[in-house]
């Protein structure tokens, strides 16, 4: 972002054409102008003006400070000296002017003022923090947060001129904001947000604090609002019930000397003691009303029914309440219980430690309590608590769970006391005096007993939520993007937007993403195998439900006209050779020692299967050399050399379906292991060798078809066993060097094959096993697969249009590019827009973009198109960009000419050979510096010559203009 900063003349024009002053003035005007994306922008804020002698660091020689300053549409002015003299400074030098703007750090870099002692001009300066200055100009104003019920609420804000979107930062602290939500408690943040925003997943009883900040390309400016919200389920009966958070709080009365309160004369509410409720839970808002009751039992007990139905029940006893919790949770829509004593009064409390949830003043009790008087009343008609809960205080006596006990003084965890003679009731009924209806008073009960000020309010135990999710597919190659929606997961009276879920990729016990109330996900995966995606539910209670699914992950792969397929085999390094007994427990061999370390650098397509009997006759004209013809097209070709398999190549060349050669040596055992170490690809466990490959004990001395088995962790096919497989290397020693690529010695008089076949015992068909024999000879239990050589990708674009100018935005479109092998899909791409070399953008599959240019010229885009074998593919296009134009009726054409500044005159033969006039040169010879003047709204540009011959320009008040690369600039 870019500011010009002005100051100019109190004096005015006149003055100019006087003699420069050899005084320094004691004040200077400052004025300045802020638009934000062109529009002026009111406000105010405070700045602290600087005079140092160096552009960095330096001796700072004056300082101001300007409280409040107040910009009105965009302008305002300052007086710089005003209580900080500037006459001491001497103008006869350069000085440079350094600006702090709120308390925000001072801008960088400093402002370089000439050394004019009345008119002074500034040159525009790029400035690092001009965010911090918008911010305390424009922000979104008139936060409201309503809430909507069920963890919900609506934020509203006046919108900002000139932002798109907002960020909403969320947390149950203060001071909330880009820079620290993730380090706040509970804090998240939602971006790419418009007024109104409904926010979801917000818990019971938790003041939230919400910074909503309005975006543009290159800032924010934020506002700060808080709410305290209550989560509410509610049955068919109309029964409503608020979730209660878990927490820790001190129960029992805690006497004069803390809050003034009386204790109970008897002493069973003390002592106090610190009590944890570890698991959060749903109180009923109100006592069961006689309605309730009617509905659920089919009569009315109660000694006040012409009270009505929204009256407490009372004359209910202990047995009366378990008889109508069995009935009501019969009915499917959740289990109903008494609270707890400890749950009783912690909620009654809702985060007061004095002796009604309101305070200590009971002067105001009858606001929230019916008592001291002679019947009952319709609940809710008295203010609720804090958590929203009415009738904690007063109408009636409520049953709990507990039997009657006397408290003891060590801090406790879900107290509940299972035995005794006695139950208890808490608070006062609407005849109790005001110190009978304090949150700790406690009464006692017989199991039978029945009276007029006597009911009760349930807890409605949270039902465990249902777990689902789905898959875009649950089978897919390492290329793919996966997506997973758990948007059918929900919860009993729980808005399924509230739910919260988590995600463990690959089924290891470690959560690969935190609890976030979106649902959808998206995850890729970078190995091949079959996971086990773990989703996890979690309600507003707490409570957590686990689901599962299997995916199946391959390597990439690719399919010919022939019906051979093959998988992209990932560049990597491999131990080749047998590790021997200390490592595995394998039996090696001489021939498969020492063990080397080989690199295969890159990607290649590795055919999943033996070329078969059918692929053979394809290629080579129906002719079939197999002893084993009867197995059929499916089952491997053999009593094949490896010269015939060089003719065979040939002619499959041919086909225009790619081009193909054999493995190397290398390349077949990396592909073998698939990762591992161990003898076979599936471990060191030769009892299920049966599994995967056919050999000399599951054979029946012939071939069979391919793919009958298991195939290897990378997808492949009867690598052990079947046939042998023939490879590109000669029979040579292994080294114990490290090698790249290998492949094997330059001649000899073996060639290698690898695998083992139908007639192999288990020893011969783990990974490092080598045989080989003359390239003529033939047999029939030898065969072989096929590496498929990467062919470069196609590249092409569109660019709409291909000429335009500065302002147009041109759209590029790659999604002509193709590949041989793989799908266009998969294939990434990225751009040079200014064909410079530097790549823009990094690789995406992602094949749609746009650009602007900002200034003209004729431009070489470059895109380069990437395959999954790394292959890559550049191609040039050429856009024409003209500066932007304009044309009358008479036929006349203009070009909109930016600002900016040159050098102007000649330069002269020692610059450039060229030969000047004298009227071309400034005096004395030199270049000379000069800003086109840009006047608008009444500006004026005039130069003004000193002693010496040099010009000056001096933009005057009234001068203002966009200039690049920021939303807001001052002059």
């Amino acid at each position: 972002m870019k500011r010009t900063f002005l100051l100019y003349m109190v004096i005015g024009f006149a003055l100019l054409a006087s003699p420069i002053q050899a005084d320094p003035p004691a004040t200077l005007h400052y004025q300045g102008r802020l638009l934000n994306q062109g529009a002026r922008v009111s406000g105010s804020t405070n700045l602290i003006f600087r005079m140092y002698d160096a552009l960095t660091a330096g001796s700072k020689l004056w300082e101001e400070s300007h409280g409040n300053v107040n910009i009105n549409n965009g302008l305002f002015t300052v007086i710089l000296g005003k209580t900080n003299s500037l006459a001491s400074l001497p103008f006869d030098k350069t000085y440079y002017l350094g600006i702090e703007v709120n308390d925000g750090g001072e801008m960088s870099p400093r402002v370089e003022m000439t050394a004019l002692p009345y008119a002074m001009n500034t040159a525009a300066k790029q400035v690092s923090n001009a965010d911090a200055f918008l911010r305390s100009l424009t922000i979104p104003e008139n936060l409201a947060i309503t809430p909507t019920g069920s963890g919900q609420a609506t934020v509203t804000w006046n919108p900002v001129n000139g932002a798109t979107s907002y960020n909403l930062y969320l947390a149950t602290e203060s001071g909330v904001n880009v820079g620290n939500y993730a380090s706040k408690p509970n804090g998240r943040q939602i971006t790419g947000v418009t007024t109104p925003y409904t926010l979801t997943g917000l818990s019971n009883g938790n003041q939230y604090f919400i910074t909503v900040s309005a975006v543009t390309p290159s800032w924010e400016s934020a506002t700060t609002g808080e709410i305290k919200l209550t989560t509410e389920v509610s049955n068919s009966l109309g029964m409503s019930f608020r979730l209660i958070p878990a927490g820790t709080f001190t129960m029992g009365c805690s006497g004069p000397a803390a809050s003034g309160e009386a204790c109970a004369a008897s002493g069973n509410d003390l002592p106090i003691h610190q009590v944890t409720i570890s698991q959060s839970f749903y109180m009923q808002t109100t006592v069961v009303t006689q309605g309730q009751w009617q509905a659920v039992m089919g009569s009315n007990p109660s000694y006040f029914s012409s009270c009505g139905p929204t009256c407490p029940v009372e004359q209910v006893s202990l047995a009366d309440i378990q008889n109508f919790n069995t009935i009501l949770s019969a009915k499917g829509e959740g289990t109903y219980r008494l609270p707890t004593e400890a749950e009783w009064e912690y909620a009654a409390r809702a985060g007061t430690t004095t002796a009604w949830s309101f305070g200590d003043n009971s002067n105001i009790l009858e606001n929230y309590a019916w008592y001291g008087g002679s019947t009952t009343h319709p609940v809710a008609t008295k203010l609720p608590n804090p958590w929203g809960l009415y009738d904690m205080h007063g109408n009636v006596r409520q049953w709990v769970s507990d039997f009657f006990g006397v408290y003891v003084g060590a801090s406790q965890t879900d107290p509940f006391v299972s035995s005794g003679s006695r139950r208890v009731q808490r608070n006062g009924g609407y005849e109790a005096p005001s110190d009978q209806v304090r949150s700790s008073y406690r009464y006692d009960g017989g199991w039978g007993d029945k009276w007029r000020n006597m009911g009760f309010r349930l807890v409605k135990v949270p039902s465990v939520p249902t777990a689902a999710f789905t898959v875009s597919v649950t089978s897919g190659d390492t290329s793919t993007t996966f997506q997973f929606d758990a948007s059918g997961s929900a919860s009993q009276g729980v808005a399924s937007s509230a739910l919260q879920v988590r995600w463990d990729w690959e089924g290891d016990g470690t959560w690969d993403t935190d609890f976030s109330t979106t649902k959808t996900a998206s995850h890729q995966f970078t190995k091949p195998g079959t996971y086990t995606v773990t989703m996890q539910v979690k309600d507003l209670s707490g409570l957590t439900t686990t689901a599962t699914q299997s995916i199946k992950v391959e390597l990439p792969g690719y399919a010919n006209s022939l019906g051979m397929s093959f998988r992209l085999i990932p560049a990597g390094t491999f131990t080749m050779g047998c590790s021997g007994p200390a490592a595995s427990g394998e039996i090696c061999y001489p021939n498969e020692g020492p063990t080397h370390q080989v690199t295969v650098s890159q990607p290649f397509y590795m055919q999943t299967t033996e070329v078969t009997q059918g692929q053979w006759k394809e290629v080579m004209g129906g002719s079939n050399p197999s002893s084993f013809s009867s197995c059929g097209d499916a089952c491997p070709v053999e009593q094949v050399s490896w010269i015939d398999i060089q003719t065979f190549l040939i002619t499959l060349n041919g086909f225009s379906q790619g081009t193909y050669r054999l493995p190397t040596e290398a390349e077949w055992e990396y592909v073998a292991r698939a990762g591992t170490k161990t003898a076979w690809s599936f471990g060191d466990n030769s009892n299920v060798l049966g599994n995967y490959a056919w050999y000399l004990s599951n054979s029946g001395s012939m071939t069979h078809p391919v793919a009958q088995k298991l195939p290897n962790p990378w997808g492949l096919y009867d690598l052990y066993g079947n046939v042998w497989e023939w490879v590109s290397d000669w029979n040579g020693s292994y080294s114990s060097s490290s090698l790249t690529d290998p492949v094997g010695p330059a001649n000899g008089s073996i060639r290698i094959f690898r695998g083992s076949a139908w007639a192999g015992d288990s020893d011969s068909v783990r990974s490092p096993d080598r045989n080989g024999d003359d390239p003529s000879r033939r047999g029939n239990s030898i065969g072989f697969r096929l590496v498929k050589v990467p062919a470069e990708p196609l590249a092409a674009f569109t660019a709409t249009p291909f000429a335009g100018d500065t302002t147009t935005t041109f759209q590029f479109d790659a999604s002509g590019s193709s590949d041989l092998q793989d799908a266009a899909s998969a294939l990434q791409v990225r751009w040079d827009w200014e064909g410079d070399g530097t790549w823009d953008t990094g690789f995406s599959t992602t094949k749609t973009a746009s650009h602007q240019f900002t200034t003209a010229g004729t431009y070489t885009v470059k895109m380069q198109v990437k395959d999954l074998s790394g292959l890559t593919t550049t191609i040039t296009r050429s856009v024409k960009v003209e500066l932007p134009g304009y044309a009358n009726s008479l036929g006349m054409s203009f070009r909109l000419i930016p600002a900016g500044t040159f050098t102007m005159g000649c330069s002269g033969p020692a610059a450039s050979g060229e030969t000047c006039e004298a009227n071309e040169q400034a005096r004395p010879p030199s270049h000379h510096q000069s800003t086109l003047p840009h006047a608008d709204h009444g500006g004026h540009a005039r130069a003004v010559e000193s002693g010496d011959g040099w010009c000056q320009s001096i933009l005057l008040s009234g001068l203002w203009g966009q200039l690049p690369g920021g939303a807001g600039f001052l002059e």
